[in-house]
Parts: C-alpha cells; sequence; structure tokens
C-alpha cells in the first residue's frame, strides 16, 4: 500500500497507535476516524494534514485523506465508498482538525467537538476516587464494539489526551510508545481491579457498578 507522497503504511505503523479514535456511532460516518495528536511534528516527507479512516475490521485498511478546506482527497489509489461523506464531514469540520493537528487542542477537546453524540460511551473513574495520579476511562462496550481490539483495555488520561493500557491480571502495558508518569502504580490498580475490570470489559458488569466497585 503506497500512499501519494511516497510512503508506505510501515511508514505510519508507529504513529497509528498514537492517535485518537471517533467512533462511527459518534461521528455519524460509515467509518472510525483516527486523528494524529502530534501532527504537524511527525519527522516525515510532505507532512501535509490529514486523517486516517479505518476502510476494513478485518483487515489492516488505514487510509490517510487530506485535511482541506475546499478538496479533502484520498492520499492512497484505492475506492472509498461514501467518500463525499467523509470529505463533507472534513470541510465541515476543518478548523477542529486544523487546531487539533497543529496541537492547539487536546485529543479530549477534538474528540468532544467532533463526537455528534455526547462520548458517554466511556466511564469516567476519577483520580479522586482511585488514588492514582489520572483519571481511568473504561469503554462501555469492551468486548461488544464493532472494532474489536486484540487486548482488554482502558484508556489513562494524561495532560488532555487517553492513553490505551492492556487490562492484564499479571502485566498491564501501555499499547502505544508514550510513557506514563507512576505507571507503576496504574498497573499496580490493574492488577489489584481486574476482576472488576474484565467483568465491566466482558458486559457483566454496567459503568454504574464498575465504577462504584473501583472506587478506594
Amino acid at each position: 500500500m503506497i500512499f501519494t507522497d511516497g510512503l508506505s503504511l510501515v511508514d505510519f505503523e508507529d504513529e497509528l497507535g498514537e492517535m485518537a479514535h471517533l467512533w462511527p456511532i459518534r461521528s455519524g460516518l460509515p467509518y472510525e476516524v483516527l486523528i494524529d495528536y502530534n501532527g504537524r511534528n511527525r519527522a516525515r516527507p510532505n507532512n501535509s494534514p490529514r486523517i486516517m479512516i479505518w476502510l476494513d475490521y478485518n483487515r489492516f485498511d488505514f487510509v490517510p485523506i487530506s485535511i482541506d478546506k475546499e478538496n479533502p482527497v484520498a492520499l492512497i489509489e484505492c475506492e472509498i465508498p461514501e467518500f463525499e461523506t467523509i470529505a463533507n464531514w472534513i470541510k465541515e469540520n476543518y478548523d477542529i482538525l486544523m487546531r487539533h493537528w497543529n496541537n492547539e487542542i487536546s485529543d479530549y477537546e477534538a474528540l468532544v467537538a467532533l463526537a455528534r453524540k455526547p462520548l458517554q460511551e466511556m466511564a469516567n473513574v476519577l483520580k479522586r476516587d482511585t488514588g492514582l495520579p489520572c483519571d481511568i476511562w473504561l469503554d462501555s462496550q469492551g468486548f461488544a464494539r464493532p472494532s474489536k481490539h486484540n487486548l482488554p483495555r482502558l484508556k489513562v488520561m494524561v495532560n488532555g489526551n487517553w492513553i490505551p493500557v492492556s487490562i492484564d491480571e499479571f502485566r498491564p502495558e501501555v499499547l502505544v510508545g508514550i510513557r506514563i508518569p507512576k505507571f507503576r502504580k496504574i498497573a499496580n490498580w490493574i492488577k489489584e481491579k481486574y476482576p472488576i475490570l474484565i467483568r465491566h470489559w466482558n458486559g457483566i458488569i454496567t459503568d454504574e457498578e464498575a465504577v462504584q466497585l473501583l472506587r478506594k
């Protein structure tokens, strides 16, 4: 898979995990959208503003699309069903997408601004309730999400950005190449609370039940 600026998907593999995800149920689009919170700082040729769409959940098919106010285009030669819908969405949300690309707003601020539906698919466990150094976000759909993750996970809020961490009984790990301050404390908390976290991920208990059980 080669992009029109001469890069291949391999050139993007490291950063695909460092993008904020906007799910179709929130955006109203036919595909999941990934926005790069390190946009303009990427060290790559022809670093034009872009988003990624996840074209095919059954394969590792991500397609970059230019963030352009007048004429968004796919940066790879492929057929994208309902592309006009995506292009119109980019034009409509151009200012938000560019502010995020330029690191003027955080992932959270961008996702809230871009979502047609409120961000109610993640349950917030506040640091004041856990004693942890940061807030924890639990995926309300967990294993039932149409875009299934390979690993159960939660997200840790660091400087306004969601950082995915595996829910593992023995060795929780950060799932992107970003350092989380005081991660050992968070990892120990995940191991301690594993039975609750995995029951929530599997849909056995509700958001409200999980939040109540996770409070210290």
